[in-house]
């Protein structure tokens, strides 16, 4: 899931605007915008400088309430027990 969706929102763009600015179809940032395709390459990036976000928050929520400890278990601080397949190797 990406948060472009989000961004817009909180910054008050619109997707035609976008898609003026980067070259491409209103069709093309709604399919963005609906995670059904993602923006890439050169598209991506400006998307990002436009935006005024890095890359990875256009597809990322960060919580910065994350930790990992010296095991490499992620620890929330919500008290979510972490699966062995989400620990980092």
């Amino acid at each position: 899931m990406n948060n472009l969706k989000k961004i817009l929102n909180e910054k008050g763009i619109k997707q035609d605007w976008i898609a003026k600015k980067l070259g491409v179809s209103k069709q093309t940032v709604s399919l963005w915008v609906l995670g059904k395709n993602e923006p890439r390459g050169r598209n991506l990036y400006n998307l990002a400088k436009l935006l005024d976000v890095e890359i990875g928050e256009i597809f990322f929520t960060y919580n910065n309430n994350i930790n990992i400890d010296k095991d490499n278990n992620i620890n929330n601080n919500n008290k979510t027990k972490v699966k062995e397949s989400e620990k980092i190797k």
